[in-house]
């Protein structure tokens, strides 16, 4: 994908970046899920669960819920995986009251995807 110039790092925004126009055309988006995936499991438990929560609420969410969320013992964590996933470039803050969003809707999609089914209906 880096030689085809689909997905380059640039150090000036210190994450990845993808030319979306010519992942369409080369018709490859299950791969990038796949490969979402793939990177997403080998996170800490921490992270993946900042990914699961960030995911049920959408492709953005206000981050008064998130605090809120870390006063309670179950994702007393989310908001150090909630970092890493800023600096990893998978969210970021935008709007006034400031919310989350994730930087591409496949992003939230493979996150989405780490929830087991039987968690998806609670």
């Amino acid at each position: 994908m880096v030689d085809r110039d689909l997905l380059h790092y640039s150090a000036h925004l210190e994450r990845w970046e993808w030319n979306e126009d010519k992942i369409k055309y080369e018709n490859i988006t299950n791969n990038v899920l796949c490969l979402l995936s793939d990177k997403m499991c080998r996170m800490t438990t921490e992270v993946q669960m900042a990914l699961k929560v960030l995911s049920s609420f959408g492709i953005e969410v206000n981050e008064n819920i998130l605090t809120y969320l870390s006063s309670t013992s179950q994702f007393s964590d989310i908001l150090s995986g909630v970092e890493v996933l800023i600096s990893d470039g998978f969210v970021s803050r935008v709007g006034n009251p400031t919310s989350l969003a994730f930087a591409h809707d496949k992003i939230k999609e493979a996150a989405y995807r780490l929830i087991p089914d039987v968690e998806k209906d609670e």
